[in-house]
């Protein structure tokens, strides 16, 4: 997962955001760990925000090489916070934006998963550097899976 390629242009609105703290928590999921809304949230909600070490590429610990978002061509970020466990989708309801924030991109239901996709290029982006060792099969289950997560994809028309 990179930040590069998939943060979404910044829009000239200001994203919704609740008092406090993040709308969102972790909760153990039939496959593992998974962010999901605490309360019913509108479109343009800050969900969470990603936020933790900046290292050098060559010094990510093999465990952690599929949970980095690249911050730069020779740089990543080790996240920290509860927005590790917000899990990918290809029909995601929620975007990173260019402040490393997760924001709802339709209205979430309390207790839904928060998701976004790991592999979109939003248009104006490039799509940067893919790490083989970032590819997964996806289970997302959705109409529009693509299988296979192993490169980055142009944002589809669908979801616009």
């Amino acid at each position: 997962m990179t930040i590069e390629a998939t943060l979404a242009p910044r829009s000239s609105s200001a994203h919704a955001r609740l008092p406090g703290e993040y709308p969102s928590e972790v909760r153990q999921c039939a496959y593992g760990k998974c962010l999901v809304a605490t309360m019913d949230l509108p479109a343009g909600t800050v969900v969470e925000k990603f936020e933790g070490r900046v290292i050098p590429n060559e010094q990510v610990p093999e465990h952690c090489v599929r949970h980095v978002l690249v911050w730069d061509e020779s740089h990543v970020l080790l996240p920290d916070t509860p927005a590790r466990f917000a899990n990918h989708s290809c029909d995601p309801n929620s975007y990173v934006n260019e402040c490393s924030e997760i924001v709802t991109e339709r209205p979430v239901k309390r207790g839904e998963e928060i998701t976004f996709s790991y592999n979109w290029i939003y248009e104006g982006r490039a799509d940067g550097y893919w790490d083989h060792r970032w590819s997964f099969q996806c289970k997302c289950g959705s109409p529009h899976c693509q299988g296979t997560i192993d490169k980055y994809v142009p944002r589809p028309s669908w979801c616009k």
